[in-house]
């Protein structure tokens, strides 16, 4: 029994040992590729209907004047429950990373169809602001994230999926 205690605890401590080992050996983004992951992880959310995709890019201090980050997940959520076919095609004109704080111009082309095959598409600019904000890498380690805490143009996106 205590062999068994023991064997355990090594192989905890090597699991964890090899862990930080293997973090500390990964390739580190440059913070324009780190904000790049977090548009496409939230376009891949919109595409597949996963809600908490999309909001895992969004910071709790969302704030664009019009919408906080509850009223926005209300939103995007009434969205994605309206256009069960949804196409997001976005590209990235421009990125200024100043410190904690970036702005990233983007090109977007949505196309929807709502459950009655009625189309509502979209094709404009938007501008997000991004903050670097503290996170966790697999749990253990500390690192930041890049989240959105504003975005310019939404009301242009509104409009056009409005019924």
């Amino acid at each position: 029994m205590k062999t068994a205690r023991i064997v355990v605890v090594v192989g905890l401590v090597a699991a964890v040992a090899s862990a930080f080992a293997l973090a500390r050996r990964a390739p580190q983004l440059t913070e324009k590729d780190r904000i790049r992951e977090a548009i496409e992880r939230a376009r891949r959310g919109v595409v597949a209907h996963r809600l908490s995709e999309i909001l895992a890019v969004v910071s709790s201090d969302y704030e664009d004047g019009n919408h906080t980050r509850d009223t926005l997940r209300a939103l995007i959520a009434y969205g994605l429950r309206q256009y069960p076919a949804v196409q997001v095609t976005l590209f990235v004109t421009d990125i200024q990373v100043r410190g904690d704080e970036a702005d990233v111009d983007t090109g977007i082309k949505a196309a929807a169809r709502d459950s009655g095959g009625t189309p509502a598409d979209w094709e404009g600019t938007l501008r997000l602001r991004f903050a670097r904000e503290p996170a966790r890498r697999h749990i253990l380690f500390r690192d930041h994230a890049w989240r959105v805490v504003r975005i310019d143009g939404l009301g242009d996106v509104q409009d056009a999926f409005a019924r």
